[in-house]
């Protein structure tokens, strides 16, 4: 792997982590992701590619991001850091589910682990 590879997986790590990091937030406001956008003043299409961990928040999203769930400045950054995100083959496990059993299986994976690392912060 050369330098420019493990960039990139470094990247896409911390997109991964920042998304799963947002997402957790927003349901525990329990907000839809419009709703979310509205309020933090980030487009819908912006704040969704966010939570899937297609990109990372420009730092004027992050703030107000931050903003709207009571966060501090840079403290996203820093509790995304710390996060693992669902591994990639978690989905091809559990494949033989039904959607909807995937989609809740996974969210239980990301709220646990979100979970246990904010109680080991505090």
């Amino acid at each position: 792997m050369d330098l420019r590879e493990s960039i990139m997986t470094e990247k896409q790590f911390l997109a991964l982590s920042c998304g799963q990091v947002v997402k957790h937030h927003r349901y525990h406001k329990k907000w839809t992701i419009r709703e979310f956008s509205q309020k933090a003043k980030i487009g819908t299409s912006t704040l969704s590619r966010i939570e899937r961990g297609e990109v990372l928040p420009d730092l004027y999203a992050a703030r107000k991001i931050e903003k709207q769930v009571g966060m501090e400045p840079g403290e996203l950054s820093v509790e995304a850091q710390r996060q693992q995100p669902v591994r990639k083959d978690t989905r091809q496990r559990t494949k033989h589910l039904p959607p909807e059993a995937q989609r809740i299986f996974l969210q239980t994976l990301i709220h646990y682990d979100l979970n246990a690392s904010i109680e080991k912060k505090y």
